[in-house]
């Protein structure tokens, strides 16, 4: 049906010259049918998620087809013009290239942004026109960690650093915010909302879940603050540091 005997997809006349069979379009309609489906299933997904990183991968999968899409319009269109491949390996590689950044840009201990990623994240977020919208930056801190650290050794230290991140997952899922391991023992949730939403939620689901208890752990607590962004926080350092000012209050109460 698409062989050279049937004139299917290509024909070659008798002068050897190459003309465009018929089903040619229908052969990069099959070739590109599973690519433009997984490009919009990736779309819609992408809008569906309230996780922040899955929202960044699913617009990655989704803009994947573009290019294949329109090299093969081209490729149809204009004879002896081959960039169909072109154009999918390029975006192959766009592709390639996003995921193996991300797999810098985690702690390797949590799997969760690391402290570049939260300066990238931040600083795009600060720039940006908040007249809709109200930036909060949670500081988490886990008290008495050096102690536990070298009472109970730094697995045991470890595997609570990895049930916290297990609850930050969580909230990230609640809330739709951006999470990240600061440093050692310190972990920040960046959240947008409407003007006039309350952030109390968040603060409150942090609090259930960190009093639930965490069969086969010690017992552990964390200290949190919190701030919102305004113009005079004009720079991240500053904008941390209003939360890590808060943190050590609720640090200094438990003492």
């Amino acid at each position: 049906m698409v062989s050279y005997w049937t004139h299917g997809l290509f024909i070659i006349d008798q002068a050897g010259n190459y003309h465009r069979g018929k089903l040619l379009p229908f052969y990069f309609l099959i070739l590109f049918a599973y690519i433009l489906y997984l490009s919009i299933k990736a779309g819609y997904l992408s809008k569906k998620a309230k996780n922040y990183l899955y929202q960044k991968e699913y617009k990655v999968i989704a803009r994947f087809s573009f290019l294949p899409f329109i090299t093969a319009l081209i490729q149809m269109t204009v004879d002896h013009l081959l960039i169909f491949n072109l154009g999918l390996t390029y975006s192959i590689f766009i592709a390639y290239n996003y995921f193996q950044q991300n797999l810098i840009s985690l702690d390797p201990l949590t799997k969760i942004n690391n402290r570049e990623q939260l300066d990238i994240y931040l600083t795009t977020k600060m720039k940006e026109n908040h007249q809709k919208k109200d930036l909060y930056l949670f500081l988490l801190d886990i008290d008495q960690f050096k102690k536990i650290n070298d009472e109970l050794g730094h697995v045991v230290g470890d595997q609570i650093i990895l049930k916290i991140t297990d609850i930050l997952k969580q909230i990230a899922h609640l809330h739709n915010c951006f999470i990240s391991r600061y440093g050692g023992d310190e972990f920040i949730i960046v959240c947008e909302r409407d003007k006039n939403e309350e952030i109390a939620p968040v603060f409150n689901d942090l609090q259930r879940l960190f009093q639930q208890s965490h069969e086969g752990l010690p017992d552990f607590s964390v200290s949190i603050g919190y701030a919102k962004y305004d113009e005079s926080l004009n720079y991240i350092p500053k904008f941390i540091e209003k939360a890590d000012h808060y943190m050590y209050l609720n640090k200094n109460v438990k003492k």
